[in-house]
């Protein structure tokens, strides 16, 4: 990526090509969408998931919601079944979507609003007439991010679906371990970019232009060169400081004082 040399104009969006916020919600938006769609059926079928099912509400998100088009809601249900020949995925709401993302990454869209039932019978409906065979659940014991499905929320989905379907209940740690392990190459390229990005801010920030010019302070400011300090009850030391509104460099001479203890030790 070619940008100018100058700190200024190196450290400028339109140098270093960063996206505004919309362009940098299409990126998220299409990797949400892509990798879903690449990978997530066939790790399903690696781990032996026939549907996974991860329910969210408003307050207390999955820690997975963000990488399905997750959004607030009274109860919503995000459900993915293998068909067998593709991979059918099923977003049950109370509010409608506030963005894109839900619409094209799911194949049906179900709106409950505020009606009386709530999620309950569309759940239900969902999960009965697809009969999996095992039904993958956000729960971990080793893994915080594949945790999510809260104690109420899984009495909630056992009472809908019946007790035959809740027997075939199984954990999805592994296979939310692998999706979120597993880089498709657009990813690749977003990381890559953000990792050039952070390489110039560091060259700019820790440049050997700045360095020379704090060493030249703090030798000035210490008459010539920095002296074997004193022992004594009070250590001075120094420290550099750059203000981050106008970018100069200010000396700060703070004082740890050392008390001894006339209490003896047993």
């Amino acid at each position: 990526m070619m940008v100018d040399v100058s700190p200024a104009s190196r450290l400028s969006r339109e140098a270093l090509g960063i996206p505004d916020e919309k362009a940098r919600y299409i990126i998220q938006r299409d990797l949400v969408i892509k990798k879903v769609n690449t990978l997530l059926l066939p790790l399903m079928r690696q781990h032996g998931i026939d549907m996974w099912i991860t329910l969210d509400r408003e307050y207390n998100p999955d820690p997975f919601a963000p990488e399905i088009g997750g959004q607030g809601g009274v109860r919503n249900a995000h459900i993915f079944f293998d068909t067998g020949e593709r991979l059918e995925k099923v977003f049950i709401f109370s509010h409608p979507p506030r963005e894109d993302l839900a619409p094209r990454l799911y194949d049906l869209l179900i709106h409950y609003a505020y009606r009386p039932e709530g999620l309950r019978p569309y759940l239900a409906d969902v999960v009965q007439t697809r009969n999996p065979r095992r039904i993958g659940l956000n729960m971990s014991a080793t893994l915080p991010m594949a945790d999510g499905l809260t104690v109420s929320l899984k009495r909630y989905l056992d009472e809908a679906i019946g007790p035959d379907l809740a027997a075939r209940e199984v954990s999805t740690e592994l296979l939310l371990r692998d999706f979120r392990a597993t880089r498709i190459p657009e990813e690749t390229a977003v990381y890559r970019r953000l990792v050039e990005w952070t390489t110039i801010w560091e060259e700019v920030g820790l440049s050997r232009r700045r360095s020379r010019l704090v060493r030249q302070l703090l030798t000035t400011s210490t008459g010539g060169g920095a002296s074997k300090p004193k022992p004594s009850d009070s250590t001075s030391r120094r420290f550099c400081q750059v203000c981050g509104s106008c970018g100069r460099v200010r000396l700060s001479r703070p004082t740890i004082r050392i008390r001894q203890s006339s209490r003896a030790i047993a």
